[in-house]
């Protein structure tokens, strides 16, 4: 008795793109199908034999709502089955459709692998460079590190500034101006990469973004804050 093989194709609408940045997990081939399935579709029965990375000869009838091409070309994934001689879902991004005539188009198939062989695959002890989780609690995915050493224990209060203390404005820039006269600039003990200047006026605080900007080089900017004058050596 000659057996007539016979596929069912089904197009997606699916969120996961071809170049693998990002891919699903499931519990179980069921979840993966029953996922799949559930997602906007076209579904077409008793094609011929899909063979893996081929072209699907996909019927359209433009007289039908939702069979055009035009309506082809807004799914970009596939999963497909040859039951008559496997119970096996294969799926499979959308490369390309192309237009043949009114009734038929052709659409490019390449196998996602992942999908396709996740629950055939033997993982052996890995490292997970980057992995998405469901449960994102803080803490939750962290391993002790032996570091804690529990909560923090006043043992003294000094207070050290007031008030009235004397205060410096201090820019902290990546670059000097040819033009900085009038302002002095202080050496710090690490080496980092920029100059602090130092002003104990407010009025000197707009007056050095002015000249910043008017040079062209506001980016330079680094950061600003305020500490005690006492902290300056010079």
């Amino acid at each position: 008795m000659l057996i007539v093989p016979t596929s069912r194709i089904i197009l997606l609408k699916n969120p996961i793109e071809i170049d693998y940045a990002n891919e699903l997990t499931f519990s179980s081939k069921s979840a993966q199908y029953n996922y799949f399935y559930n997602l906007p579709k076209l579904e077409c029965e008793n094609a011929t034999y899909q063979r893996k990375d081929e072209v699907v000869r996909f019927p359209t009838d433009p007289t039908l709502e939702g069979t055009t091409y035009d309506d082809l070309i807004q799914y970009n994934y596939c999963m497909y089955q040859n039951d008559k001689w496997s119970d096996k879902w294969f799926y499979a991004f959308i490369k390309k459709v192309t237009f043949d005539n009114p009734g038929l188009s052709y659409i490019e198939l390449e196998t996602d692998v992942w999908q396709t062989w996740c629950f055939d695959i033997a993982f052996k002890n890995s490292f997970i460079e980057r992995e998405h989780v469901n449960n994102d609690i803080i803490g939750l995915h962290t391993i002790p590190e032996g570091l804690e050493t529990g909560d923090y224990i006043s043992c003294k209060l000094q207070p050290t500034l007031t008030s009235n203390i004397e205060t410096c404005f201090v820019f902290a820039v990546t670059e000097l101006l040819d033009t900085m006269g009038g302002y002095s600039t202080f050496n710090q003990l690490l080496p980092i990469g920029v100059y602090y200047l130092g002003l104990t006026q407010l009025s000197d605080i707009q007056k050095l973004v002015k000249m910043y900007d008017e040079a062209g080089k506001g980016s330079a900017i680094n950061s600003v804050f305020v500490i005690p004058k006492s902290f300056i050596r010079t």
